[in-house]
């Protein structure tokens, strides 16, 4: 009896140090009190005093007022340890980090299996190449569908990499995933990349640019705009949305050598990926047919992926067949949405605390149901297991 008891309470505490060990995404703003030239220091309690953690960063077009703020150029993270601070960096020292940008961060603990520090070294560079790291992860390797976030990270070797680098996926045998410069440059050796492959709190899509969702603005120096609209439920008119883009370079698409950031569109109500420009190019526009792996964060979906909350339960979950929907108050409306984003069903007028929906007909997957109650309303992640 007694060791029973100790199990269950070693159970309980590991699942309580699982937990406690998650930070949600978060954004950091650069301020005069917090920059210092091409850097800006990171306080944040989750991160601070801490080494061992990864960083993730995708920068914001504007700042906290919606102004926008144009950072042209690649940043990375780094460990201070003069300060025990993380900051943000520009890869290239002859710029400053601009006042008042912004910077969303994801964090991962070690203890996430699905986490790495790729070095870029001579023994795992693409064999007959020099700017093409082979990425070696049990995660990712031949899996052409693996979806992964990454940032360039200075470690104790004090490696610099200002150049632009690209994620892709070889359908070789066996598949492999690379990151590499463009093919006239070198990948600097030791220099390194945070990784992180289908994060479990983030909805995964992707997005194709098209000539019906790019488009330009020309205004002045610094406000150069070339962007897509991010078209997809998790994100329409959410301006405090938290998300992550990587651009996955097919065999057929273009490298695209810019920098990225994403801009929330108070007046379309969308959000949209921009190509940020130092300076005006004649004819430049956003590049058409390539792909983006859209990372948006959903507090749905973290540590425990079906969490059930005090306001709305749904259960099975997963499920084959019927699933249960009930909650505190009436429930008006439910619709279901697939990974992209497209409404897959649509119940209305239901108006009770308890609702059941058939979902032997779903594909198997990852589903969305928004569920409109009393005037509130609650995304829950749903899985259709076979």
């Amino acid at each position: 009896m007694k060791m029973k008891i100790t199990f269950i309470a070693l159970s309980l505490f590991y699942c309580f140090f699982a937990y406690a060990q998650y930070v949600p995404p978060f954004t950091h703003c650069a301020t005069s009190a917090n920059t210092f030239g091409s850097y800006t220091e990171i306080d944040h309690p989750a991160v601070n005093n801490n080494s061992t953690i990864s960083l993730w960063v995708q920068k914001v077009r504007v700042d906290d007022n919606g102004t926008i703020v144009n950072n042209p150029h690649y940043v990375g993270v780094k460990y201070n340890p003069i300060t025990d601070r993380w900051i943000i960096y520009n890869e290239d020292p002859g710029y400053n980090i601009p006042e008042n940008s912004c910077y969303i961060i994801k964090v991962a603990y070690p203890s996430d299996p699905n986490s790495w520090v790729h070095k870029a070294q001579v023994g795992v560079l693409l064999s007959g190449t020099t700017n093409t790291s082979v990425i070696n992860h049990p995660s990712v390797n031949d899996n052409a569908s693996a979806r992964c976030m990454w940032t360039r990270f200075q470690d104790i070797d004090e490696i610099p990499n200002n150049n632009p680098c690209e994620l892709w996926y070889s359908y070789g045998s066996p598949g492999e995933w690379y990151i590499s410069t463009l093919p006239v440059q070198s990948m600097p050796t030791d220099c390194s990349f945070n990784v992180l492959s289908n994060p479990s709190d983030f909805a995964i899509y992707e997005h194709e640019s098209t000539f019906s969702n790019i488009d330009s603005q020309v205004t002045a120096i610094d406000n150069y705009a070339y962007w897509t609209i991010l078209d997809h439920v998790l994100l329409n008119n959410d301006p405090n949305a938290l998300l992550f883009v990587t651009h996955r370079r097919e065999p057929s698409t273009t490298f695209i050598y810019r920098s990225f950031s994403v801009f929330y569109n108070s007046v379309t109500g969308f959000w949209e990926l921009h190509i940020e420009l130092e300076n005006y190019v004649s004819g430049f526009s956003f590049p058409i047919n390539n792909f983006f792996d859209v990372f948006i964060y959903d507090s749905s979906l973290t540590v425990d992926e079906i969490a059930q909350n005090e306001e709305v339960k749904i259960f099975p979950n997963p499920s084959n067949s019927i699933v249960n929907i009930n909650s505190k108050s009436v429930i008006s409306d439910v619709i279901i949405y697939n990974m992209l984003g497209q409404e897959v069903q649509h119940i209305v007028d239901n108006n009770t605390n308890e609702l059941q929906i058939d979902v032997s007909h779903f594909s198997i997957g990852t589903y969305f149901a928004k569920i409109v109650m009393g005037g509130k309303l609650e995304t829950v992640k749903l899985v259709v297991n076979n």
